[in-house]
């Protein structure tokens, strides 16, 4: 006899269960199966493909980060900021410290525009500066920043803004 986890217990033993939920956990499921394969991301087009799925299409903005080790397998991905319909503040420090603890050496930073327009702004080029400096400081790289925004998208490194 198959043990229930208790993630699935909650969902076996209550009712009704929200479209919500079941999505939030469709995509915890998806992001846990694809860290246990330890995909590697060598380039922006792999990035935004493992991300399109998680952040893309959201209607507030998420800020994401994917660690990665020296080959470029993903350790681990986290959504660490969740803002407005247009903005969100992220801290350097934050990601730093997450970067320490999963002992990663490079990360992709990504975050979405629900407007639809994936052109960065003026307060995406001063994140992005901030994030790189910080994370020298602990000889650890970003290599990229990719904006999301339903289909379309930006990736900082392919267009020369790293």
């Amino acid at each position: 006899m198959r043990k229930i986890s208790t993630r699935e217990r909650r969902f076996v033993f209550e009712q009704p269960v929200s479209e919500d939920e079941i999505l939030s956990l469709a995509r915890e499921i998806t992001t846990s199966r694809l860290i246990r394969a330890g995909p590697h991301i060598s380039s922006s087009q792999l990035a935004k493909d493992f991300l399109s799925q998680l952040i893309g299409n959201n209607d507030r903005e998420v800020y994401a980060v994917i660690y990665l080790n020296l080959r470029r397998r993903i350790i681990a991905y986290e959504e660490l900021f969740r803002g407005t319909i247009n903005g969100t503040t992220v801290y350097p420090r934050e990601i730093v410290i997450r970067v320490l603890f999963h002992n990663a050496v490079a990360v992709i930073l990504a975050h979405n525009h629900p407007s639809g327009d994936p052109a960065p702004s003026s307060e995406d080029h001063l994140i992005t500066k901030h994030v790189k400096e910080a994370l020298a400081l602990v000889q650890a790289r970003l290599l990229d920043h990719l904006i999301l925004a339903g289909s379309a998208w930006t990736s900082f490194a392919d267009s020369g803004l790293l």
